[in-house]
């Protein structure tokens, strides 16, 4: 579109987009305003350019002068697309008034920001050039945190906030029992939790840090009494499953009796919790992804079961209309070397998890939520040391999961029976006294030990051959309340049965 000039002088023409002189006057000067507009003109983003030229045809003498020269025009809003604040990708400046806004917010007495730039405290945590030193903080972990007697272990030193220059760690019944390696290997005799301790520190100090239960040693051994049938209808029973919390929040294995099989008793995985933990603008999906909570159950002897049936009931709800969001998972797999290493039986993924339909967190299952898987499991398992785990991974929909009637079925072999003797606890639960029936099945001797829930030998007795009957003050023996495992050996085989005392 072409331009426009006005007012016109009498000495300047124009001609489309062009203005010029049409006379040669020499100390004439002249005014003029150009206005432009139409496409392309108007809403650009890229430079406009404005020519002045001049030339003299007659001589190489004489001068053209230009003066008070001025751009206007008319603009709307303008986008900052360059602002921090804009998030264009081309981010290159703030505004005064936002960086009056920061600094306001820097110099406020607040959550104490006027001390986050203060130059007393960037020289305590060494930034902006300067540097300090800190004596670390101790941790460590295991990658193998249910292992059997003997294996060996290694431990890794998980030292923040400063490097360590040493190390010196302990071991509860460990061989060794120390150690002054970064991450030192050890081995472990007898069943049971482990308590193991690290002293971490520098020249700035040291700090400790104890783990009661932070390795699992299996028997050899089973711990329950016969085959395995866990109904779960009472809290004792709950506590000689094994349950690890691997991220340690509010999610984890547990035992309720608000809801049950076949009888009000069951154990409880509050999943529903999971999402609980973090609760701010920087949470994604994937931070819940990785969210595990296993349950175990305790050592079994199966070598000498032949046609071994694994069985449990569940029941669970999802929190989510749509299939594909329903990502949580339950595995199912089995060890034979206490849990050191695991083979996958099954893993219920998805809309085969749910029983139940959908519905709000913190349900309870009826009757008709609950479902029961069966495996038919391989000769594999014909083994003294063996685990079922049952592992549970959260999706972003997670809800409660409830475990119930877990069973191990099978033939047992004769021999076992015959071999093994008999062991009978009455009555039990049991308060101060306690009468237990042995019969070591014509061998010799034999050896009656009480167990407590970390697999430890509270009390030791030796028992000769045939039946008998023993009368025992519980109080005299130092067992106070709590739940314990007896077992009878006899050199050929042993017998466990689970005790109470109140």
């Amino acid at each position: 579109m072409a331009a426009t000039l006005g007012p016109v002088d009498s000495i300047l023409n124009v001609n489309g987009t062009t203005f010029y002189f049409d006379k040669d006057t020499s100390g004439i000067g002249s005014k003029a305003t150009v206005t432009v507009s139409g496409d392309p003109y108007t809403n650009q983003i890229t430079p406009i350019t404005f020519r002045i030229y001049a030339w003299n045809a007659e001589s190489d003498n004489g001068s053209f002068t230009v003066d008070s020269l001025t751009v206007k025009g008319q603009y709307g809003i303008i986008e900052n697309t360059q602002n921090y604040m804009e998030y264009s990708g081309c981010s290159h400046m703030f505004t005064e008034g936002q960086a009056d806004r920061m600094r306001f917010t820097l110099a406020s007495g607040t959550s104490d920001r006027n001390n986050l730039w203060n130059p007393v405290n960037q020289a305590q945590v060494g930034i902006n050039g300067n540097q300090v030193s800190c004596a670390p903080e101790a941790d460590f972990y295991t990658r193998t945190p249910f292992v059997c007697e003997g294996t060996q272990v290694q431990f890794k030193a998980n030292v923040k906030r400063a490097t360590a220059t040493y190390w010196n760690w302990t071991f509860d019944g460990g061989t060794p029992a120390t150690s002054t390696d970064e991450n030192p290997f050890v081995s472990f005799e007898g069943p049971g939790y482990r308590n193991v301790t690290l002293t971490a520190g520098n020249d700035q100090g040291e700090n400790t840090i104890s783990k009661p239960y932070e390795i699992l040693i299996g028997a050899g051994y089973s711990e329950v009494n016969g085959l395995l049938n866990q109904s779960f209808n009472n809290i004792n029973d709950f506590w000689s499953w094994p349950v690890l919390n691997y991220e340690n929040n509010s999610s984890y294995w547990g035992w309720t009796d608000a809801a049950g099989h076949d009888a009000p008793g069951s154990a409880i995985l509050n999943a529903s919790q999971t999402y609980d933990k973090v609760q701010d603008i920087f949470s994604t999906t994937s931070d819940f992804l990785h969210d595990q909570d296993i349950i175990l159950t305790p050592s079994l002897d199966l070598s000498n079961v032949s046609s071994v049936e694994f069985s449990f009931w569940f029941a669970y709800k999802t929190r989510t209309n749509v299939a594909a969001d329903i990502t949580e998972s339950l595995e199912i797999s089995y060890s034979t070397d206490c849990g050191k290493t695991w083979l996958v039986k099954d893993n219920i993924s998805g809309g085969e998890l749910v029983t139940a339909g959908i519905g709000d967190a913190g349900y309870i299952p009826t009757a008709g939520d609950w479902r029961q898987m069966n495996y038919s499991m391989s000769s594999i398992v014909q083994d003294n040391q063996v685990r079922f785990r049952f592992r549970y991974t959260s999706g972003p929909f997670s809800n409660d999961l409830f475990l119930d009637d877990v069973k191990i079925s099978g033939v047992v072999g004769i021999d076992e029976l015959a071999q093994s003797g008999s062991l009978s606890l009455f009555p039990n639960p049991a308060t101060d006294q306690l009468t237990i029936n042995v019969d070591l099945a014509g061998s010799k001797t034999g050896q009656l030990s009480f167990l407590d829930m970390t697999g430890r030998k509270v009390y030791v007795q030796q028992v000769a051959a045939g039946a008998q009957q023993l009368e025992l003050d519980l109080g005299k023996l130092g067992i106070s309340r709590g739940v314990y495992m007896v077992r009878l050996e006899n050199g050929l085989g042993q017998r466990t049965e689970k005790l109470v005392v109140r």
